[in-house]
C-alpha cells in the first residue's frame, strides 16, 4: 500500500521515461455537474483517482458529448503526459446514459429513453397509429348520410359536407429523418 504522494513523486520522477498510461478502473461515484468521476485503480486497490473527466477534451461552452459510466463498473481512464489529473475516461465496460448538446441548446439524451431537446412535449406520435385514427374518420365523413333530419319546411334535404379527396397515407405525415421505436 504505498501512499498517493509517494506514488506521484515517483511518477513525476519518471514521467518522460514511461509511455503514455492507461489503467482499468472501477467507478466510485459520478458528479455530473462538474463532468468528472472517481475511480479506484484495479491493479491497486488502495489508488483512487479523484475528478477524472467524462469528457476527453476540456474545452469552454456547454457543447460535447458526455458518456456516463455506471457506477460499479469498470472504465480505462486514459492520462495526458502520465499526468494523473488529466485522467479522462476512454473507454466504458457500461454505460448509464449519454449525453449530447451544442453551443445552440440542441440536445440529445440516451439513457433508458431517447430525449430529443428535453421531454416536456411529451412522447413521439406512433404515426400508424395515427394513420388509422384519421383514415377511420375519413371513411365516416364520406359516407355519413343525415337521415330523418327535417328543416322548417318539412323537406329532408340537408346539406352534406364535401367528401375528403384521399385517404391519408403514413407518407403524408412522417419525417424519415426521425424515428422511433
Amino acid at each position: 500500500m504505498m501512499d498517493n504522494r509517494v506514488r506521484e513523486s515517483i511518477l513525476n520522477m519518471i514521467r518522460d521515461a514511461v509511455p503514455v498510461q492507461t489503467i482499468v478502473a472501477r467507478v466510485e461515484g459520478c458528479d455530473l455537474t462538474r463532468g468528472v468521476c472517481d475511480v479506484v485503480s484495479m491493479d491497486d486497490e488502495d489508488y483512487t483517482l479523484y475528478d477524472v473527466r467524462l469528457q476527453a477534451i476540456a474545452r469552454g461552452g456547454t457543447g460535447g458529448i458526455t458518456i456516463v459510466p455506471v457506477v460499479g463498473s469498470f472504465v480505462l481512464v486514459s492520462m495526458v503526459r502520465n499526468i494523473p489529473q488529466s485522467g479522462y475516461i476512454s473507454c466504458y465496460s457500461d454505460v448509464e446514459k449519454i449525453h449530447w448538446n451544442n453551443d445552440d441548446g440542441i440536445t440529445l439524451e440516451i439513457s433508458d429513453k431517447l430525449r430529443l431537446n428535453g421531454d416536456k412535449h411529451g412522447g413521439m406520435v406512433i404515426l400508424q397509429k395515427l394513420v388509422e385514427k384519421i383514415n377511420a374518420l375519413e371513411q365516416a365523413m364520406n359516407t355519413h348520410v343525415h337521415s330523418g333530419v327535417t328543416t322548417g319546411s318539412g323537406s329532408t334535404a340537408v346539406a352534406t359536407p364535401p367528401p375528403i379527396d384521399g385517404i391519408t397515407q403514413l407518407e403524408d405525415l412522417e419525417n424519415k429523418n426521425v424515428t422511433h421505436g
